[in-house]
């Protein structure tokens, strides 16, 4: 049986372990090293062990150590691209379209076609992106009726610009509109979501966009 004094004690220590905190750097120690010893794999036992204060320097971590930790599944988002070059375009994109961590369609095309040599990379809201891309080529049909020729590359990123704009607030969308036109050649027009248009050599858009963004840096 404890005494009583005993008793008494040990709870006055856990008390000022939780509330003093002079004694909480020896509380984290305890916890990481309890961690690191249940812990297995390299990787966590030094994270364990980091949490205790037991690992100074990022020089004692290997690439071994963390080696499982490049290799996991990662989501890298939407990856939409176009790039000029003198004679045309050319044009990239992923196929995977998400509802947050389920995949709806793995096979999407986010490259789609709003005229004869004009084409739009889609990102953002799928239903955004497509109800816009319908209503411009339409809107490019009805254009090339008028005029009896293919409509120019600028004029159709200034339909997307004008929607994108306008309805600023109530959609989620990032286009890129590139194609080929006899008077200007191949061009890239980049819409982001707050609608500007801005013409560029390559555009590079989408939640995924940074891992090609360091690429092409």
């Amino acid at each position: 049986a404890l005494r009583p004094g005993a008793n008494l004690l040990s709870t006055t220590e856990t008390q000022m372990e939780f509330t003093d905190p002079l004694m909480r750097p020896r509380r984290d120690r305890e916890i990481g090293a309890a961690l690191a010893t249940a812990s297995t794999g390299p990787s966590a036992s030094i994270a364990a062990q980091k949490m205790a204060g037991m690992v100074d320097t990022p020089s004692q971590l290997t690439l071994d150590d963390l080696d499982h930790e490049w290799s996991k599944p990662h989501s890298m988002g939407t990856s939409i691209m176009a790039v000029e070059f003198d004679g045309g375009v050319v044009m990239g994109a992923d196929s995977r379209t998400s509802t947050g961590t389920y995949v709806a369609n793995r096979v999407s095309r986010k490259i789609t076609p709003v005229a004869k040599s004009i084409y739009c990379c889609r990102s953002g809201s799928a239903a955004d992106t497509q109800a816009i891309s319908d209503i411009v080529r339409l809107q490019l049909s009805m254009h090339k009726m008028e005029l009896r020729e293919e409509p120019r590359v600028k004029e159709a990123a200034a339909l997307f610009q004008g929607f994108c704009y306008k309805y600023k607030d109530q959609l989620m969308a990032g286009i890129i509109c590139a194609g080929w036109d006899k008077y200007d050649g191949g061009s890239v027009w980049s819409i982001n979501l707050g609608g500007s248009l801005v013409r560029q050599p390559f555009s590079i858009g989408g939640s995924g966009s940074s891992y090609i963004y360091g690429f092409c840096d």
